[in-house]
């Protein structure tokens, strides 16, 4: 497997990137890991490709990795939306509008806001293995205001 497919596969098992190697080096790795995943060679990643790439052990944060990187709400990936996260940029932590498009995605009923309820559904995908009490703390840990709901700037400020 190439230093790519290792870095990608990191990120879709939750540690990351892509490091060394000239920049150069790095985007020829980019484009031969992406096609080596865009099974159907459209020249975009769907889930279903990188399920089979990566198994269904990885489901929860590929498809996270897709919510935050589709820039143009396709629900898939071009190179320009893969690239970066190989490159580093997830090192750095997530973008405003990385962080907006998973807020969304929590905010199953759109009101803009993420109720107990939505949070332990995304808390769940995404930390396995919290218990009820754990979501119960980490909820309350965001919800700065104390309101019952966490709005995109408490949401915001927990993925810094």
């Amino acid at each position: 497997m190439t230093r790519v497919l290792a870095a990608l596969a990191g990120f879709a098992l939750g540690s990351v990137m892509l490091a060394g190697g000239s920049a150069a080096q790095n985007a020829v790795e980019v484009e031969q890991a992406f096609r080596q995943i865009d099974l159907n060679r459209d020249g975009v990643l769907m889930i279903e490709e990188m399920r089979a790439f990566f198994g269904s052990g990885a489901d929860t944060r590929l498809t996270m990795m897709i919510v935050m990187l589709d820039e143009d709400a396709s629900g898939t990936l071009s190179i320009d939306e893969f690239a970066p996260v190989l490159a580093g940029g997830a090192q750095k932590g997530i973008t405003d509008a990385q962080a907006q498009r998973l807020f969304e995605y929590f905010d199953s009923d759109g009101d803009s806001v993420i109720a107990p309820a939505e949070a332990k559904v995304a808390m769940g995908q995404m930390s396995a293995g919290m218990t009820e009490a754990q979501m119960d703390e980490e909820f309350q840990r965001t919800d700065e205001n104390e309101d019952g709901v966490i709005d995109f700037q408490e949401f915001r400020k927990s993925t810094e």
